[in-house]
């Protein structure tokens, strides 16, 4: 009995260190405060899927486009929240990505290298609502370096657009590299994508 009671312990003991390393995860990755309590249960089968068996050897992203406000955002934050407890995270959007790199061109506290880290270190990113961003050539270069970057390390990452295909490579290429462009495309269509349909949900 007395064993059994030991080994009880000593689970209790591993899954609180694990909620706590994933409270910890959470709270560094970057998720608005609006998503910090997005559930997993709430998103499509096919979101909920790539949670559950997402792992040390998953390399295939997901791609959620869909129209303003049908639950793209909310759903790869709740994908984010989910893997915490095996994976360390991190949320963006494209441009918050952006300015973060351009940032650390006046700032003398850190170096390109580092900001770039933020984004190509954890096992599993977001970039929320790719393509809203101003697509310059050197947006584009930046966002093609930390995505094949990842890419190259086998790292997945999660992409949030209002279009799919060559949509996304239109807006991309109005003022910026449409070879870019269409590089970037091409990784997001080795990705799971998972359509988004409905009426916007915020205007409710």
């Amino acid at each position: 009995m007395r064993a059994e009671t030991m080994a009880g312990d000593g689970d209790l003991a591993a899954r609180t260190e694990r909620e706590r390393a994933r409270q910890r995860r959470i709270r560094a990755s970057g998720i608005p405060r609006r998503y910090l309590a997005a559930s997993i249960d709430r998103c499509p089968e096919a979101v909920q899927r790539y949670a559950s068996e997402f792992n040390e050897r998953t390399r295939d992203g997901l791609v959620l486009h869909g129209g303003v406000g049908t639950g793209k955002t909310y759903a790869a934050c709740a994908v984010l929240a989910a893997v915490a407890d095996r994976a360390t995270v991190r949320f963006a959007t494209g441009s918050r990505m952006l300015r973060d790199i351009r940032s650390s061109y006046r700032s003398g506290s850190e170096g390109e290298a580092e900001v770039v880290a933020r984004y190509t270190g954890p096992r599993l990113l977001v970039i929320d609502d790719l393509g809203q961003e101003q697509a310059t050539d050197w947006a584009l270069s930046q966002l093609l370096s930390v995505i094949d970057e990842r890419q190259a390390a086998l790292k997945p990452t999660v992409f949030t657009t209002q279009t799919d295909g060559d949509g996304i490579a239109r807006r991309l290429s109005v003022h910026g590299d449409s070879s870019a462009a269409e590089a970037i495309v091409s990784r997001m269509r080795e990705c799971r994508a998972v359509a988004f349909r409905g009426p916007d949900r915020r205007a409710r």
